[in-house]
C-alpha cells in the first residue's frame, strides 16, 4: 500500500512524500460515547484504515488529494476549518 500512496502523491504533487502514515479503524462493539463518561467501551479495531502521505511547503498553503473524495483541496490556515464539505475533517485536523 505504501508504495500505491506514493505514487498517488507523485501523480498530484510531482514529487515523493517525506512521511506517511496509517491509522486503523475503529468501531465501539458497545458504548459508543460512554468511555469519556465512565461508562463500558470494547472499541475494536476493523480492515479499514486511513492513510496519509506528506511533504512540507514554502508557502503556508495546505493541497489535499483524495482518491475518495473530488474536487481536490487548497487552503491556508487562516480559513474557517468548516466550510461543509469533505475538507472540514483533513482541516481540522491540522486546525
Amino acid at each position: 500500500m505504501i508504495d500505491e500512496l506514493t505514487q498517488h502523491f507523485r501523480a498530484h504533487f510531482d514529487r515523493v512524500p517525506v512521511a506517511a502514515a496509517r491509522a486503523p479503524g475503529r468501531v465501539n462493539w458497545i458504548g459508543e460515547h460512554t468511555d469519556y463518561n465512565d461508562g463500558l467501551v470494547l472499541p475494536l479495531a476493523i480492515d479499514r484504515a486511513t492513510w496519509v502521505a506528506a511533504a512540507p511547503r514554502d508557502d503556508g498553503l495546505f493541497r489535499v488529494v483524495s482518491r475518495e473524495q473530488e474536487p481536490p483541496l487548497r487552503f491556508s490556515r487562516a480559513e474557517p476549518v468548516r466550510q461543509g464539505d469533505w475538507g472540514d475533517y483533513p482541516r481540522a485536523a491540522l486546525a
